[in-house]
């Protein structure tokens, strides 16, 4: 990180004061200096980090950085992405078990600096070359913020740094993508989805079922088709992955509760099963999901039914920003002239890494449809 000091300009000479200013404002803020071990800084010492000579750490272990980061609070880490034995697979796997798998969202700000000096670890060979990228912006290259934590603190703090760097928009190039379980800005179950419209159908409250990301409904005839459109709105929040409208998974299950054992036993109507269609309606991002079934058919009658209906994006159809394929180096070890400074190695394996761990380990939805038929 030596190289974003050396020169007088940039984001990166100020960072301190600005990471400083922004997360204060949202509450008690600790600052911490890493290399092989992770090393909490008293005062105001961490304001020395824009001069060159503080940088004297020979290893980089982010990990190291997620082994001691609470997961409940918000964890930012400034990183050029260099890592010791370049093992993000361990990086990425330490954020799917802390972050991912307890739903909690990782995003990263990607910030062109002016640069001078070495660039470490690049390709198999784990080559070094310099670089300079003097005052002219084309060269100028890529540090990144790494925000991990609960996912509304980090739409927060990214809220907080789009506002504070207002005044620099169309001077410092900035970039974002964000990793989390939910895919919108909006909210992709009940209540947030609408009914627009249902057929042989009404509302019933008979059970008091109490979470509100369930609806109850009874029917009117056991023999007809049955169906019910919600309207949802998919408006992906600050750098989100986009979802492929052409590449869905949809999963619909239907459970009977066992009213002896008090245990729920999932229903196979095998080609009966409840259906669900996806289709476009009027305005931007607006989508309708309608769930078809014909009641004596589909569930089991005599009980209380559970049927979930789930749209969700395909394994690896989440689109990357296009920013990150822009900011990507090419592979050196393939064509060693490839070398550019202004981008960086492997940015690209990385953060699709990011994306695929979270889509594994999150299993984000577009919508997630829950409903209760009492069919006693």
């Amino acid at each position: 990180m030596r190289g974003y000091t050396a020169l007088p300009s940039g984001v990166y000479k100020l960072l301190p004061d600005n990471l400083g200013d922004i997360a204060t404002a949202m509450g008690e803020t600790h600052f911490y200096r890493f290399g092989e071990e992770v090393t909490p800084l008293e005062g105001r010492s961490y304001r020395a980090f824009s001069s060159p000579d503080t940088y004297t750490e020979t290893v980089t272990s982010f990990g190291r950085v997620i082994d001691q980061a609470t997961a409940g609070h918000l964890s930012i880490v400034i990183t050029d992405l260099f890592e010791s034995d370049a093992d993000w697979s361990n990086v990425t796997q330490k954020l799917r078990e802390k972050y991912f798998a307890q739903h909690l969202g990782v995003a990263v700000i990607g910030v062109k600096n002016p640069f001078q000096g070495d660039i470490y670890d690049v390709g198999l060979n784990a080559a070094k070359y310099s670089w300079d990228s003097g005052s002219d912006p084309a060269k100028y290259r890529p540090f990144y913020l790494f925000i991990m934590g609960p996912e509304q603190d980090i739409k927060d703090f990214l809220q907080r740094w789009q506002e504070h760097f207002a005044s620099e928009a169309g001077k410092v190039e900035m970039q974002y993508a964000m990793f989390s379980e939910n895919l919108g800005a909006e909210g992709a179950s009940f209540p947030e989805l609408q009914v627009a419209d249902s057929k042989n159908l009404y509302s019933n409250e008979s059970l008091e079922v109490k979470d509100k990301r369930i609806r109850e409904f009874g029917y009117d005839s056991s023999s007809d088709e049955t169906s019910l459109t919600m309207t949802c709105k998919y408006k992906p929040g600050i750098g989100a992955c986009l979802a492929d409208m052409g590449k869905l998974d949809k999963v619909m299950q239907v459970f009977a509760l066992d009213e002896e054992s008090g245990a729920w036993k999932m229903v196979d109507a095998g080609a009966d099963a409840p259906k669900i269609e996806v289709g476009p309606v009027d305005g931007e991002g607006n989508y309708a999901v309608t769930v078809t079934f014909v009641p004596d058919q589909a569930i089991s009658m005599g009980q209380v039914n559970f049927i979930h209906a789930r749209l969700a994006p395909e394994a690896r159809s989440l689109k990357m920003p296009p920013w990150v394929k822009e900011w990507n180096m090419a592979n050196i070890d393939l064509d060693p002239g490839a070398f550019d400074g202004s981008k960086t190695a492997n940015l690209q394996h990385i953060l699709e890494s990011l994306r695929d761990t979270m889509q594994s380990a999150a299993q984000p939805a577009l919508a997630n449809i829950n409903i209760v038929i009492n069919a006693r």
